[in-house]
């Protein structure tokens, strides 16, 4: 499917700028890409520790000195962990994890002071849609576990919603600029925000489940991962805590955004002027 999207929305972007004689441009960026919900610290600087490397290539049709189409395939890495908290409640919550983030975005640009060949500084607006795909996974006695499978908070038994999904949507939006450095070359920085419509990007949602729900369902497992309290507190046992008591913010839905700068190459001749413009055809 999302092959399938990436095509489409390449051969669209292709297709506009042949018809329509518009700025066709090709790049790719690095930066990193960092979370944003259940497992955040209180004080914004903390929460940058949130981090992963990030990628993406891009291609952008320009349509007029104003506005423009990007699409996007990216790629990166995020995480979270209530261990960088300074609340008590957090620490002892003891929750972690980290995920990939594959996403495949279309967004429209917008250029507030114009897009053209004589510009050296182009600042621009941006948002649109996307679909990406995560698999949050947590560190249990020196190995690496996925924790959809799982399902910590019940999701998968008997009178519990299914397990989330590990596709979803997102409205990405945000800011940036572009330094021109020469007629077919230039250099791009933004920011950009997604407001998803998943809160599990860090499996952390809604409430706890009691241990003895998972072990009568012979999920141990589940009943580890899903309450860590006991690894805080370094004992063996596990914390009895009621099914229903308070595990995640579910009424937020997760954020991640991204950081990055990017090198562009302009492909065919720019914009056609209306007046003025000069053909380079040979005359009789």
């Amino acid at each position: 499917m999302t092959k399938r999207i990436l095509t489409l929305s390449i051969s669209f972007l292709l297709f506009s700028g042949i018809v329509y004689g518009q700025k066709l441009e090709f790049g790719l960026g690095i930066g990193a890409s960092t979370y944003w919900g259940d497992l955040n610290a209180p004080d914004f600087s903390t929460n940058l520790q949130n981090s992963g490397l990030a990628v993406e290539l891009t291609g952008r049709a320009v349509y007029t000195k104003y506005l423009g189409m990007r699409v996007n395939l990216a790629f990166g890495t995020v995480n979270g962990t209530d261990e960088r908290s300074n609340n008590l409640w957090q620490r002892e919550r003891n929750l972690s994890f980290s995920s990939y983030i594959l996403e495949l975005a279309a967004m429209g640009e917008f250029y507030f002071f114009q897009y053209d060949e004589e510009s050296f500084f182009i600042p621009y607006l941006t948002a649109g849609l996307s679909v990406f795909a995560f698999d949050p996974v947590t560190r249990f006695q020196g190995a690496e576990v996925r924790l959809q499978p799982l399902g910590t908070e019940g999701q998968g038994l008997n009178g519990y919603p299914g397990k989330y999904s590990l596709v979803n949507a997102s409205i990405p939006f945000g800011a940036g600029g572009k330094i021109k450095i020469s007629d077919k070359i230039n250099v791009s920085f933004d920011v950009i925000l997604r407001r998803t419509f998943t809160d599990y990007i860090d499996d952390v949602s809604s409430n706890y489940v009691n241990f003895n729900e998972f072990i009568s369902n012979g999920r141990p497992l589940s009943a580890q991962l899903g309450n860590r309290m006991h690894e805080f507190r370094g004992t063996q046992e596990l914390v009895n805590l009621p099914t229903g008591a308070q595990r995640g913010g579910e009424n937020v839905k997760d954020y991640f955004f991204t950081s990055m700068v990017g090198i562009h190459f302009a492909v065919g001749d720019g914009f056609r002027k209306k007046k003025g413009y000069k053909s380079d055809c040979p005359k009789f």
